[in-house]
């Protein structure tokens, strides 16, 4: 369950200290952050639903439904809600940015949800992103390459400095932009578990942190 998620003293102050973190974060939403996908829903979900958080604890906004009541309710995995708290409260992640990358086909939908369901009480997932390329129209396509162009032009972050957690249901999105950009990634096929989350801290401290410890030395 979302209790057994936690991982003991996880936000506690320095719990990163021996750790080289990216500068910025950047998520896919369908099958990453929240399932199911926007293209599976019959219409904007505007039904809120409240419940117990994980991890922080409290009440808030855990699923949004669909107007007639039917189709699924758009839920956060417990993982993602309790990676994002962790940014939001230690202080190892202070100045550290969130991004959204997503090639939804219904991204209206996706800003609904957005815009509704919370990750700490009264603080909504939309809150949390400093950056946002979301959909697949103008200067997006299904190609995860144009939102990092974007998100890279946007917020002039170089891309050795970004890490990328992303489901790959549809394609290796992680695989493309490493490709591409040299962006490093995770593959999050069940959506982030406290696992992927992990494993993706590992991954960039394993590749960036030796070069940085060069860098220094150098």
């Amino acid at each position: 369950g979302a209790a057994e998620e936690a991982a003991p003293g996880l936000w506690a102050p320095g719990a990163r200290a021996g750790l080289r973190l990216p500068r910025m974060v950047v998520f896919d939403l369908d099958a990453c952050v929240w399932d199911p996908e926007m293209c599976f829903l019959p219409n904007k979900p505007t039904i809120v639903e409240r419940g117990p958080l994980p991890g922080v604890g409290g009440e808030g906004v855990v699923s949004l439904g669909c107007a007639g009541r039917r189709g699924p309710k758009v839920r956060m995995f417990p993982g993602a809600v309790l990676a994002i708290q962790e940014m939001l409260t230690s202080p190892d992640w202070e100045g550290v940015s969130i991004a959204a990358a997503s090639s939804s086909e219904e991204p209206t939908y996706s800003f609904a949800c957005l815009e509704a369901l919370e990750v700490m009480p009264g603080r909504t997932l939309g809150s949390v992103f400093d950056f946002l390329a979301v959909g697949r129209t103008g200067e997006l396509s299904s190609d995860k390459k144009t939102h990092f162009t974007k998100l890279h032009n946007e917020s002039g972050m170089p891309f050795e400095e970004m890490l990328f957690f992303d489901d790959c249901l549809w394609g290796d999105n992680v695989g493309r932009v490493n490709q591409v950009f040299g962006v490093l990634g995770i593959r999050t096929p069940d959506g982030i578990t406290a696992e992927r989350w992990e494993a993706g801290l590992q991954l960039f401290h394993e590749r960036r942190g030796a070069a940085s410890a060069d860098a220094t030395e150098a």
